[in-house]
């Protein structure tokens, strides 16, 4: 041992005695006794630095000695820990040995449990063969006593039909065969029935005699059931058909009896067609016909299926279905064709398509005619008739579609297709003739006859074109008037009750709206997918060009002159005249030739507004108001009027079609008729004209459900075309009324409000003192803009519709906030404190009067009220508190209206 490790050892010796260990004398040791790697080159550093230190040979021998002792020590503890592992690794051997004789025991009984499987594996395999074996012996002990029990059965069924065909039971002898039938095949032709079953009465093998006997009876029944149709004796007949399939011959049985079923309805057609030959019919004549047409085939199907059901089974109503759809194909044809020829379409619809509606295309452009040359009633065909026509057209496609969707139901029901929302669409349906002729026909004849219809129904109501009596929303406009003149302020009515209910609007809104309602709804009930996308398209276009293009004519040649009013002298003197005699009184002051009011006026605050000189000082009140507005004394109120009214047809127009839109949609819903897309049917059907094999198939969905975004259904995509006949025309039109109320306000509202807002809001009226605020409330100027702030707009909104009133008022108050804004930023230096109180005070009530129609237009005025507050704030605390609020002036414009005020520091 090193020098190092010796001096190490005696370190630890001494550091174990001063702990009180006494290793020396025989005290365990444990693992933890022995120093560690770390702990030993701790000390061999030590000693390695105390040699390095070493100056003597004194210090030398001692260092010698500590290392001994520590050699030493731990010697003595290695040893001991040594023995220590030594005795535990013997005992666990031990006990290992201990464990293994006890798992040697396990293993010899695990040897005998499995010795003990083993044998009853052996004894279950011979169980399980001698059970087949059983089993085996068993299937073919049945065997033969089926074969036995069968050929009993054979020899029984023949010798009884036998008996049955000589007592002509053709019930009985038809279930004997049927049996024989269903006997395992091969039996009759087996070598041990040749031996058995053939009797001397009956030496032939039984496979010739089934084929005798079907063969004779197939002859039987069937003349017996030709004879039983002839005689319409159903009772005969249902026993005849009920026996078709026991001898195998169902497909004859389901010949005869559709032949039997399509007779029928054969014969109840022609019955109704020959009862009106040399007859006048009523126009819904031949449309009845083919619903009885309709209504007779559902009631046999419905009658008929339940036998065929329990003597054919369910699947075979499709073959009866198809057999009834070629019958009904025939008999529809010759009820539509047989209409065409009494009605004499050919000629109507070459009328219609040759008419060039001279009076449409001269209204538009303006070609004025004489009373006699617009009298054209005999150089067309009547609307009446067409009228008629559509009516009947419309109807038969009604009854058609309906029709359809019976014939879809119980083809899929025949078919068991559970799921309505995937049903097939059949084939004979696909490849019907009369469908085929609806397509290219009918369906075409209709939508020209309709698109004729509306335009001529247009030119008809421009010929017998009326305007309305305005008198009563002039009646009133005045009372309003005369009350708020009594009152010196704004009067508290509800402004509600001055808007017309039914506004003054033209008679060819009443009357277009009308025809239009009636033909759209004859469009909607054809269950025609073509017919409904077309017409909507064709009534689209014919409301965009040709109504509304009426309506612009007459726009521009009833422009109204610059300052025109309503409330005229001759307005005035109009509803006096009228409050006395109780005549309407035209525009141009004699008897009115208008149409009569479509709505009453109420009595305001409980009087007659027609009540003598009341009526006629409101009347004045009103009118000097008017007269000192426009600057000038005006006749030209007529033409005001006349464009008033078309502005409020236009309007009215717009809420019928958006009605009439609606009301489509729910018609649509209501009748639930199968409708089927045009392409779609088209695309099948020329895929099963090509292949009748084709698997291609037209799927539909019975219950009308909706689609989704991306996959919209028919019903989602007829609601979006009939919504756009409204829709497209309201987008159109209103870009006609926003330029024509702009053309009313240009004319008539512009100059006024701008010389308004001079009149109230001067700039020498807002260098005030304290004496003149305090005595001040509202000054004789505000009271005079009120005035005439209701005299401009009062009529208009007596008289207009909301949605045009509406528009007008926020151009009026967009263009009033404008020259208000204007006005107080030109008064720079022109105003006090106390002016500004005052200023604001004015402007508030400005606000409230304009604004009292509708509360949004405050809108309009957020930047006055913002100037207005700056304006009025001295202190710069107050200002900063406001750094929160939603600024509509820039921070330049804020800083400027704080300086407006001359004593401003």
């Amino acid at each position: 041992m090193s020098t190092q490790t010796t001096a190490y050892l005696d370190t630890k010796a001494g550091t174990a005695s001063s702990s009180g260990q006494k290793v020396t004398n025989g005290q365990d040791i444990t693992a933890a006794s022995i120093p560690s790697k770390e702990d030993i080159q701790l000390e061999l550093l030590k000693l390695e630095k105390s040699l390095q230190q070493a100056t003597s040979l004194h210090q030398l021998v001692r260092l010698l000695r500590q290392i001994d002792s520590k050699q030493q020590q731990l010697d003595y503890i290695l040893h001991r820990f040594t023995n220590k592992q030594y005795v535990a690794h013997g005992s666990s051997i031990r006990a290992l040995e201990i464990s293994r004789v006890e798992l040697s025991t396990t293993l010899s009984h695990s040897r005998s449990l499995k010795k003990i499987m083993e044998n009853a594996s052996a004894l279950s395999s011979k169980i399980t063969e001698r059970v087949r074996l059983l089993d085996s012996e068993k299937s073919k002990i049945k065997a033969t006593k089926d074969y036995v029990e069968n050929v009993r059965t054979l020899k029984y069924e023949v010798q009884k039909a036998d008996v049955a065909i000589k007592q002509q039971d053709w019930l009985a002898a038809a279930s004997s065969i049927n049996a024989v039938r269903n006997l395992p095949p091969g039996l009759i032709d087996d070598e041990f029935v040749e031996f058995i079953v053939p009797t001397s009465d009956l030496p032939e093998m039984p496979s010739v005699l089934l084929d005798s006997w079907i063969s004779e009876l197939n002859d039987i029944f069937l003349s017996e059931f030709n004879e039983a149709a002839a005689k319409k004796d159903v009772q005969r007949l249902t026993y005849f058909f009920q026996l078709f399939p026991l001898i195998g011959k169902s497909d004859v049985g389901l010949s005869c009896y559709s032949r039997f079923i399509c007779n029928i309805i054969s014969d109840q057609s022609r019955t109704n067609l020959r009862s009106v030959q040399g007859k006048d019919v009523h126009s819904s004549f031949y449309a009845q016909v083919l619903f009885q047409l309709y209504q007779t085939i559902a009631d046999i199907v419905h009658q008929h299926s339940r036998i065929i059901t329990k003597y054919y089974g369910k699947n075979v109503l499709p073959k009866v279905l198809s057999a009834i759809q070629t019958e009904c194909d025939l008999q529809s044809g010759l009820i539509f064709d047989t209409f065409w020829d009494a009605n004499n379409l050919d000629r109507a619809i070459s009328d219609i398509t040759n008419y060039g509606y001279p009076i449409l295309v001269g209204s538009i452009l303006s070609n004025v005619q004489t009373d006699e040359e617009l009298q054209d009633d005999n150089v067309v065909i009547s609307l009446s008739e067409v009228s008629s026509l559509i009516d009947e057209l419309s109807a038969m496609l009604n009854h058609w579609a309906m029709y359809c969707k019976f014939f879809v139901v119980s083809w899929n029901d025949a078919s068991d297709t559970a799921n309505h929302a995937n049903a097939v669409y059949p084939q004979p349906l696909l490849l019907s003739t009369f469908m085929e002729k609806i397509h290219k026909k009918i369906t075409r004849s209709f939508d020209q006859l309709c698109t004729f219809a509306i335009r001529r129904t247009i030119e008809k109501a421009f010929l017998l074109e009326n305007l309305p009596d305005i008198t009563p929303q002039l009646q009133l406009c005045v009372r309003y008037l005369a009350s708020a003149t009594k009152a010196n302020a704004s009067t508290n009515q509800s402004l509600l009750s001055l808007t017309p209910e039914d506004p003054p609007v033209t008679s060819m809104v009443e009357d277009i709206t009308i025809s239009l309602n009636l033909i759209m709804l004859q469009t909607i009930t054809t269950g025609e997918f073509f017919t409904i996308k077309n017409m909507m398209s064709n009534t689209r276009r014919i409301l965009e060009n040709d109504f509304l293009n009426i309506m612009k004519r007459k726009l521009t040649d009833s422009q109204p002159r610059a300052n025109s009013v309503l409330l005229t002298a001759q307005a005035i003197q109009s509803l006096h005249t009228n409050s006395r005699t109780n005549l309407p009184i035209n525009q141009k002051g004699g008897s009115s030739n208008l149409m009569t009011p479509r709505s009453g006026t109420p009595p305001i605050g409980g009087k007659d507004i027609n009540s003598g000189n009341l009526f006629m000082k409101s009347a004045t009140s009103a009118l000097n108001a008017a007269i000192n507005l426009s600057g000038v004394e005006t006749e030209t109120s007529d033409k005001l009027q006349q464009f008033v009214i078309v502005l409020n047809s236009i309007s009215v127009f717009q809420q019928y079609l958006d009605k009439l839109s609606n009301n489509l949609v729910t018609r649509l819903e209501n009748d639930n008729l199968l409708i089927v897309d045009d392409q779609e049917f088209s695309q099948v059907r020329a895929s099963m004209e090509r292949d009748p094999n084709t698997d291609i198939q037209l799927r539909v969905d019975l219950n009308n459900r909706e689609g989704t975004e991306d996959n919209p259904s028919v019903r989602d995509r007829l609601k979006s075309v009939v919504m756009t006949l409204s829709t497209s025309f309201i987008e159109k039109s209103d870009v006609v009324l926003k330029e024509n109320i702009k053309t009313i306000f240009n004319q008539n509202f512009r100059a006024k409000l701008s010389r308004m807002v001079n009149d109230v809001l001067k700039e020498t009226d807002y260098l005030i003192s304290s004496d003149i605020l305090a005595l001040s409330s509202t000054s004789e100027v505000m009271l005079n803009f009120i005035k005439e702030w209701n005299s401009l707009i009062i009529p208009y909104l007596t008289i207009f519709t909301r949605a045009n009133f509406q528009a007008l008022i926020q151009l009026v108050v967009s263009n009033l906030a404008s020259a208000m804004e204007n006005k107080i930023w030109a008064m720079e230096r022109k105003c006090n404190e106390l002016g500004a109180a005052k200023l604001e005070k004015d402007v508030s009530t400005i606000i409230s009067e304009v604004t009292k129609y509708d509360y949004s237009l405050r809108d309009n005025f957020i930047r006055i009220t913002q100037i207005v507050m700056m304006l009025g704030l001295d202190d710069d605390d107050e200002v900063e508190e406001l750094n929160d609020l939603e600024w509509a002036l820039t921070p330049a414009e804020r800083s400027r209206a704080r300086n407006l005020r001359i004593d401003r520091k």
